[in-house]
């Protein structure tokens, strides 16, 4: 495989990535508003659970990074706009699951007479998708710049 090759697929994987953010951030959010609020929750909670354990989704969100261990070992670090791009779906994934864990697991435990504080949970995790989104679009962006 050459240096362009994996440098594409790399880009690839955080557009990918970004793209299935931007599902969960607009597409399910819509659909969820749209549903009464105990079979929103249980339908958060189900996917969370579910999606823990895809082997799809496991390997769509971690391909980025298997796929940086060959690129580094073979080229180094030379693409500064690669490496920025990587390095931000790191922080965005990492920084993502800080806040959005809690919120599921808050989510997960309220009683659904609690409206307020379901309200309140389902709002947290929109803002963390769509800023989980964003973030993963913003590194597929530099990674695409490297490619030039």
């Amino acid at each position: 495989m050459t240096k362009n090759f994996i440098e594409t697929l790399l880009f690839s994987t955080l557009a990918i990535n970004a793209a299935l953010l931007f599902f969960i951030a607009d597409i399910l959010k819509k659909m969820l508003h749209s549903i009464d609020k105990v079979t929103a929750k249980n339908l958060i909670t189900s996917m969370v659970r579910f999606s823990s354990k895809s082997v799809f989704m496991i390997l769509m969100l971690n391909l980025p990074f298997l796929l940086a261990i060959p690129y580094y070992w073979c080229y180094g670090f030379g693409n500064t706009w690669i490496t920025a791009g990587l390095a931000l779906w790191m922080v965005a994934g990492s920084l993502s699951k800080v806040y959005k864990i809690p919120v599921y697991k808050r989510l997960a435990a309220l009683d659904v007479s609690a409206t307020d504080d379901t309200a309140n949970q389902h709002r947290k995790f929109d803002q963390g998708n769509l800023f989980q989104a964003i973030l993963y679009a913003a590194a597929a962006v530099l990674s695409g710049i490297g490619l030039l």
